[in-house]
């Protein structure tokens, strides 16, 4: 698998800069939105900055690691809640329509493969499956860009899922999972 992440364009960062710099306003008196505009220009590469058509991604799965009992409520709440997903009806969706973003593309089945194992017990998936959902990822990354958004928020939802966020920050960190909890 090959990724080709280009660097953002530090002159039209400096350019979009220079432009806030000439705005009748103390300088850097919007503060970090100033900064923030000009990365988003640099990694458009472009000084004209459209985030106008904006879109939420959400992955959806089941955690193994539920089995443990290590969550408030069962796995069956995943499915009810991605299913709220679909009718646009949780909490993300309405912040989504308050900013204007869609939720994209809607649910779709990308399905890696039904859960992840309980990785207290053997690998959550496979070396083949991890890379598998990284290219889902980047697939529906390449279909926002390609229908014209240029904004994408991401998130992700299945009940368990902060026990495994926090395992892999503890693992890429190398500190101890009661740090990172």
């Amino acid at each position: 698998m090959e990724f080709k992440i280009e660097e953002p364009d530090k002159k039209i960062g400096q350019e979009i800069k220079a432009n806030w710099d000439c705005v009748a306003k103390p300088l850097d008196g919007l503060g970090e939105f100033e900064g923030l505009l000009a990365r988003i220009g640099a990694i458009l590469g472009s000084p004209e900055i459209d985030i106008a058509k904006k879109a939420v991604i959400v992955m959806c799965a089941d955690n193994g690691v539920v089995a443990e009992g290590i969550s408030q409520s069962g796995q069956e709440i995943t499915a009810a809640v991605t299913e709220n997903l679909g009718k646009r009806n949780t909490s993300v969706c309405k912040m989504a329509k308050a900013v204007g973003a869609e939720i994209f593309p809607g649910v779709i089945s990308r399905k890696v493969k039904k859960g992840t194992n309980d990785f207290l017990l053997k690998p959550a998936m496979s070396e083949r499956e991890a890379m598998q959902a990284v290219r889902v990822g980047m697939e529906l990354v390449k279909e926002c860009k390609e229908a014209g958004y240029t904004l994408l928020g991401t998130g992700e939802m299945g009940i368990g899922n902060t026990t495994t966020s926090a395992a892999m920050a503890a693992a890429l960190l190398s500190v101890p999972p009661e740090i990172v909890a």
